[in-house]
């Protein structure tokens, strides 16, 4: 990236960064040196910031066929804010990686990592402003270079920034329905791969009447979306929406679905789909949920299937759903990470938001899990696709042990045949992509642990040349020196085969201090 360019990126980010602070930072009215803060009536916020220093020997620092050693330095400075209240609610995660390559210094980088999500009530129980942001590694083609590590000096790999607002007020007419007015706005960018980036804009309009733990309930809605891409491509979809809802028996809803969309999707001009279906949803208990549509569609059946079931020690998640994706990295959405099970896994034992996102990152810290986590990294589009996706998470939590395996597979297909998007889909209509990732920690003292991670994907076109298979393995040793700091040692053994060949060795040490 040239130094125009990366100044350009990191202006965007820090812009956007500051619109997200500037809109919560009025209503919280917290200081911003304050670590953690309560105003008496349920409002808690909290500030983390922390520290680490990470250095890797490889013998292949561009997981590439030549394989050339180097020794990498990483130094990131993090924040962590989170909070809950009667106004405003949300959390934000950002952080700074300064990348050192001793032997090929034209290399030496900066990444950016933003997670956040957050909403805040304008005007009391009327108006709302839901806000998101992310900032990530993301691959840019299935069969490229896959580098199991972000610090590795792949030419596959582009910085992709993802924000959005929506602002939406919400109400009651009456004792007949509940209305909600939404106005959608997200931006995609990627600092590598321009024909990803992408616009979206759209507005939702929703009624909702009846109680399904008693009679019948009802809902109509009527939206439209629409998504600019830079590399030309721009798409409009209306749809008008009807459900009606009837209660089986107290844990069980069946609804019948009916409506109307109007869409370019799959030719240049509109036309209109009938959308016709059904939904089953199922809560035998708070530990147990069950949620299946299958919906007629303009692209044939569409359909969502989740399940989640979780013990005192386990929590397994399905998902298999067929849908529209027009933006963002195909494929990964389908996975949840390790953070997010172990989240779900400590619901019963800390109810309390806050609490629980502590507990879950003292258990991420003490076992040494990569609490982001997926089975397959996905790659960049830059059109619509059609997206298959099937994922399978669980998590088993014994006295000592800890077992977490992730298994993903996707399959995408382009809407609009087009050969010059600059994707993986300008010479496939077709991309298959499927992996697992399988973490066994065990815990030898109260201060540290060992754990191992098995690793596999591979991605398939529609045609011999597209075949990529990465495998990799790691072990590593994590000890707490204090409540605050915390040392790790690692290896790595990474080996990819077909169109992308190359081994890569690695010894990590790590350093991380919680202020």
């Amino acid at each position: 990236m040239t130094r125009r360019a990366r100044q350009k990126t990191a202006a965007f980010e820090w812009r956007a960064i500051r619109a997200m602070a500037l809109a919560v930072t009025p209503l919280v009215g917290i200081p911003s040196m304050a670590l953690a803060q309560s105003d008496g009536s349920g409002r808690t916020w909290t500030l983390s910031p922390a520290a680490s220093l990470r250095q890797t020997l490889t013998d292949n620092y561009q997981a590439s066929s030549d394989g050339e050693s180097d020794a990498i330095t990483q130094a990131t400075v993090s924040v962590r804010l989170l909070g809950t209240g009667s106004r405003v609610r949300g959390s934000l995660e950002y952080s700074l990686s300064s990348l050192l390559y001793a032997r090929h210094s034209e290399e030496n980088d900066l990444q950016n990592t933003l997670n956040g999500v957050g909403t805040a009530e304008l005007v009391d129980n009327w108006a709302f402003v839901d806000l998101a942001g992310s900032i990530s590694q993301q691959q840019i083609s299935a069969f490229g270079p896959t580098a199991t590590d972000p610090s590795l000096a792949s030419g596959n790999r582009s910085e992709t920034r993802t924000f959005s607002v929506s602002p939406y007020i919400q109400g009651e007419l009456g004792s007949l329905a509940r209305y909600e007015a939404r106005l959608n706005y997200g931006v995609n960018r990627s600092s590598s791969f321009s024909a990803a980036n992408s616009k979206s804009t759209g507005g939702r309009l929703s009624l909702r009447g009846g109680d399904t733990q008693r009679t019948l309930a009802w809902s109509m809605s009527a939206s439209r979306d629409t998504v600019d891409y830079d590399s030309g491509t721009s798409t409009e979809t209306d749809t008008l929406r009807g459900t009606l809802s009837y209660p089986l028996m107290s844990s069980l809803v069946l609804t019948g679905i009916g409506g109307t969309e109007w869409t370019d999707l799959q030719s240049p001009e509109k036309k209109s789909y009938e959308i016709a279906g059904l939904q089953l949803d199922w809560v035998p208990s708070e530990r147990t949920k069950l949620s299946a549509r299958y919906e007629k569609r303009f692209f044939g059946s569409s359909h969502a299937v989740s399940f989640t079931f979780r013990t005192p020690r386990t929590v397994w998640n399905f998902i298999d759903s067929r849908d529209v994706s027009t933006g963002g990295p195909n494929g990964r959405s389908g996975g949840i990470t390790v953070y997010d099970l172990l989240f779900q896994q400590f619901a019963s034992a800390e109810p309390d938001l806050l609490r629980r996102d502590l507990l879950v990152r003292e258990v991420i810290a003490i076992y040494g899990l990569n609490p982001n986590s997926t089975a397959i990294p996905g790659f960049l589009t830059a059109s619509p696709t059609l997206q298959r996706v099937q994922s399978l998470s669980l998590a088993l939590m014994g006295i000592r042990s800890t077992v977490v395996f992730q298994a993903t597979r996707t399959s995408s297909r382009q809407l609009q045949r087009a050969t010059d998007t600059g994707d993986d889909f300008g010479a496939s209509n077709s991309v298959h992509q499927r992996g697992f990732n399988a973490n066994w920690s065990h815990r030898l003292t109260q201060q540290s642990s060992i754990n191992t991670t098995l690793g596999w994907v591979r991605s398939t076109g529609e045609f011999s040349s597209q075949r990529t298979s990465v495998r990799s393995l790691s072990a590593g040793w994590t000890t707490r020196l204090s409540p605050r700091a915390d040392l790790g040692v690692s290896a790595r053994y990474s080996q990819s085969s077909g169109t992308t060949q190359f081994t890569e060795r690695a010894l990590i040490a790590n350093f991380g201090y919680q202020f």
